[in-house]
């Protein structure tokens, strides 16, 4: 038998109604009559006809190089949107499909994926694996982004004055130090970022986060900033020179849920 809770208001002095004793012993007994369930709810407080199905709302599914998806599902109580970008790499060991920043792209301070991470349908931007733009409703965002980046140290090679057979070729590596910090922002606030982690090879961030919100226009978006410093020795070889690759962004991605107040 589950607990029994009192369903009518107490006058003062904490004396019941005398009226209520009928109710409360009718509710006492609905149960075993089969008009109560176990958490002592009636049966028909909730069911089918009463749930409204989730609405899906796709905004982008392009597969044409890229798997480029934003999605919206809206619920009673919750909604969930995401956003990604899965490269389709068709030749192993290429990055044909990745998006770059050169040297000269660089700035101070964070950038934004969506400054160049997008795809144009139709003469409109989608912003696939960079950015969510969703109507929010009053209470909590609990979401996670991914990122996969690549930024190596270049090098190159130096050669005697003289020829030989074969010829002694040196390989100099630039020592550097080059470091990346990947963020996520809503609404222009840092609710989640990595710190400076550095970045020599090819990596993959997961940053999870969450955030109250309000009920109005959200945007949540992904961000990333560098860190270079060139402490290349000084060699008198000729034709040695600073060869730095571009950061390379793959695979990113945000989801995020919208819990209701």
């Amino acid at each position: 038998m589950p607990r029994q809770y009192t369903q009518r208001a107490f006058i003062g002095g904490n004396i019941a109604n005398a009226e209520d004793w009928n109710a409360e012993l009718s509710s006492a007994a609905s149960e075993l009559s089969g008009q109560l369930d176990q958490n002592n709810m009636p049966l028909d407080t909730v069911d089918s006809a009463r749930v409204a199905p989730a609405v899906v709302v796709t905004e982008v599914n392009n597969t044409a190089f890229a798997h480029d998806l934003i999605t919206h599902t809206y619920m009673q109580s919750q909604s969930y949107h995401t956003s990604s970008s899965c490269l389709i790499d068709t030749n192993p060991g290429s990055v044909t499909y990745a998006t770059a920043w050169q040297k000269e792209d660089w700035q101070l301070g964070w950038m934004r994926l969506a400054e160049k991470r997008f795809i144009t349908i139709n003469s409109v931007n989608y912003y696939a694996g960079s950015e969510l733009r969703f109507d929010a409703k009053e209470g909590m965002l609990v979401g996670e982004a991914f990122i996969d980046a690549t930024w190596r140290a270049g090098w190159t090679d130096g050669y005697t004055g003289s020829i030989q057979d074969p010829p002694v070729v040196f390989h100099w590596y630039s020592h550097v130090q080059n470091f990346a910090e990947f963020g996520v922002f809503v609404n222009d606030v840092c609710v989640a970022r990595t710190g400076l982690q550095f970045l020599g090879g090819r990596f993959t961030f997961v940053i999870p986060f969450s955030t109250p919100v309000a009920t109005q226009e959200c945007i949540v978006d992904l961000r990333f900033r560098l860190q270079y410093t060139n402490n290349k020795m000084p060699v008198s070889l000729r034709g040695v020179q600073d060869n730095l690759v571009p950061f390379t962004l793959g695979d990113s991605g945000v989801w995020v849920r919208n819990q209701y107040r």
